[in-house]
């Protein structure tokens, strides 16, 4: 009788245990996020940029650069990618690829890690490029194009 009640308790108390288990194990939460964005400034325009994070990647980039003058009179060309006031990445361009108009911009791609998982829609509304330039002339310039 004794061994009976034992083997009823233990019964019960795996079977709440794998009932607490499946039904009443918390989702967790998981955020996908595709966003085209644009901007513009004084003498740049950016179409198309994207930023996409998923569980497993995470890629910013792609979308298309215009210089609004006349783009041979650039020698060099820096930008810097920004969420909130987290540098994602950084980019250059000089020589030829500065002929091209609009300059097709690459993109940066990785593997999910802990500070995109947390990144938030907030960010990615703040999100923002720093372009500087020289131009053949010698002179450096610089603007920020907020993206939207």
């Amino acid at each position: 009788m004794k061994r009976s009640m034992y083997f009823v308790f233990i019964t019960i108390l795996l079977l709440t245990n794998v009932f607490n288990f499946i039904f009443l194990k918390k989702e967790k939460e998981v955020y996908y996020y595709y966003v085209v964005m644009k901007g513009n400034s004084k003498h740049w325009k950016v179409e198309n940029f994207t930023i996409e994070i998923m569980p497993q990647r995470t890629e910013f980039g792609h979308g298309s650069l215009y210089y609004l003058g006349n783009n041979k009179d650039v020698k060099q060309l820096y930008l810097d990618f920004f969420l909130g006031d987290q540098k994602v990445f950084k980019t250059a361009y000089t020589g030829d690829w500065l002929l091209h108009s609009p300059l097709k911009l690459g993109s940066i791609s990785n593997k999910t890690d802990n500070y995109s998982k947390k990144i938030t829609l907030d960010e990615i509304n703040n999100a923002y490029l720093i372009i500087r330039w020289q131009t053949k002339e010698g002179t450096f310039h610089i603007e920020n194009i907020e993206l939207f």
